[in-house]
């Protein structure tokens, strides 16, 4: 009579002990999984800040052309992608780079998954300080002039909220899709970022929603990374088509 009131009371010992394994166990899991894909999100986000420079250099010595800059993204983004090993040989290490670039360079062109915006210099200044000239046999409309800036005025023209000099700085803001690799965060980011809705929000939660650019890049399993750069002309800027917001 003793050992059959023994096994019922542990009987609901041991279900209890199970339940809180498999709470302890998903929330772990879920923590490991979470510092896994944030350590690889913060790792691109440093790459995308060296390839937003790289693009942004590559634009100040090619009149901030728009395939100039996009192919120095392109360039500054493919160490990202490339995997070396050490039975590569040097050759071997240069194509995969390049192959990584190539791939990269046709994903920015294709608009899908990175926006590119220049925020300086603007329509306004070009429409301010813009001179007629030409580069090669694509481009036929104003420039902004890089040469003798030391002794230009350093007085804003009217209609144009920055000097000629300023005018010169190429400043750009660089919105990038980065895959989501970790399984079962994506879907956190997601519903903390207002593209899945969460079926039993907390209370005072004002969900978030992000731009038609933005949500598609969610909606393709990646998630959206800002970066920005600032680098003096080397050359005329032309004004090339950018798109007006990355949002």
């Amino acid at each position: 009579m003793r050992t059959s009131l023994r096994r019922t009371e542990q009987a609901p010992q041991s279900g209890q002990a199970m339940v809180e394994t498999v709470v302890i166990l998903t929330a772990t899991l879920l923590l490991l999984f979470g510092i896994i894909q944030f350590g690889l999100i913060y790792h691109a986000k440093v790459a995308l800040d060296y390839a937003v420079f790289e693009a942004a250099r590559e634009g100040a010595v090619n009149h901030a052309a728009r395939s100039a800059i996009e192919y120095g993204l392109a360039r500054g983004l493919a160490p990202l992608y490339t995997s070396i090993s050490s039975a590569d040989s040097g050759l071997d290490k240069v194509r995969k780079v390049q192959t990584a670039r190539d791939r990269i360079l046709s994903e920015i062109r294709s608009g899908q998954f990175s926006c590119i915006e220049r925020l300086n210099p603007t329509r306004e200044a070009f429409n301010a300080y813009g001179v007629s000239g030409q580069v090669g046999t694509v481009y036929d409309g104003p420039m902004i002039p890089n040469d003798n800036l030391r002794y230009r005025s350093a007085t804003p023209r009217s209609g144009a909220n920055v000097s000629i000099q300023d005018a010169n700085l190429l400043k750009l803001r660089v919105t990038y899709c980065y895959p989501l690799y970790v399984p079962l965060i994506s879907s956190v980011i997601k519903r903390l970022e207002g593209v899945e809705p969460d079926p039993d929000p907390p209370p005072g939660w004002v969900t978030p929603h992000p731009g038609d650019f933005q949500a598609a890049c969610y909606r393709a399993n990646r998630i959206p990374l800002v970066a920005q750069a600032v680098v003096r002309m080397q050359s005329a800027a032309i004004d090339d088509n950018f798109p007006a917001h990355c949002d």
